[in-house]
C-alpha cells in the first residue's frame, strides 16, 4: 500500500502540467490492472493475500487459514476479486482517456462523479465477495461441526 501511494505521489509531481498530470494517472490504472492480473497469474491474487494478512491480525493462524484459502473454491472467489480491481482500474482508465480527449485539464472535474460512482460500485461488489467468502467459512465450520456430534452420537 506504501509502494502504491508513493507511486501515484511520484506520478503527479514529476508530471509537469495539469493535463501530462492526467495522462500520467491514465498510464498508472493501466500499470496497476496489469499488477492486479499478474498477480492472478502467477496463483498468488493479491486480495487473498491481504485476506490472509486481516484474519491473521483477528488471531487465527496463517497457514491454516492459507490452506483453507487455496481450496478451489475459496481461491476462485479471490480471483474474481482481484479481476474486479483490475476490471475497475481498466474501466476508469478508458473513461479517463475519453474524458481528457474529449474535455482536456477540465476532464477532471467532468469525470469526478462517474469516476466515483463506478469505484464505489466495483468495490462494493468485492465487499461482497469477501462477505461471501466469510459465510462459505461459516457454512463448512457447521458442517464439520455437526459431522463431529453425529461420530460422538454413534
Amino acid at each position: 500500500m506504501i509502494l502504491t501511494l508513493i507511486a501515484s505521489t511520484l506520478v503527479n509531481v514529476l508530471a509537469g502540467s495539469a493535463l501530462q498530470m492526467l495522462w500520467n494517472n491514465v498510464y498508472y490504472a493501466f500499470a496497476m490492472a496489469v499488477f492486479f492480473l499478474f498477480t492472478i497469474l502467477i496463483k498468488r491474487p493479491l486480495f487473498l493475500l491481504f485476506t490472509l494478512d486481516f484474519v491473521e491480525l483477528q488471531g487465527y493462524s496463517r497457514q491454516k487459514m492459507k490452506a483453507i484459502f487455496n481450496e478451489r473454491k475459496y481461491f476462485l472467489v479471490f480471483n474474481l476479486i482481484t479481476l474486479g480491481f483490475a476490471a475497475r482500474e481498466i474501466i476508469l482508465a478508458f473513461i479517463k482517456i475519453k474524458l481528457i480527449s474529449v474535455y482536456g485539464v477540465d476532464a477532471f472535474d467532468k469525470g469526478l462523479i462517474i469516476r466515483n460512482v463506478l469505484s464505489w460500485g466495483i468495490t462494493a461488489i468485492c465487499v461482497i465477495g469477501f462477505i461471501y467468502i466469510s459465510k462459505m467459512l461459516q457454512a463448512n465450520e457447521t458442517s464439520r461441526l455437526s459431522k463431529n456430534r453425529e461420530r460422538e452420537v454413534f
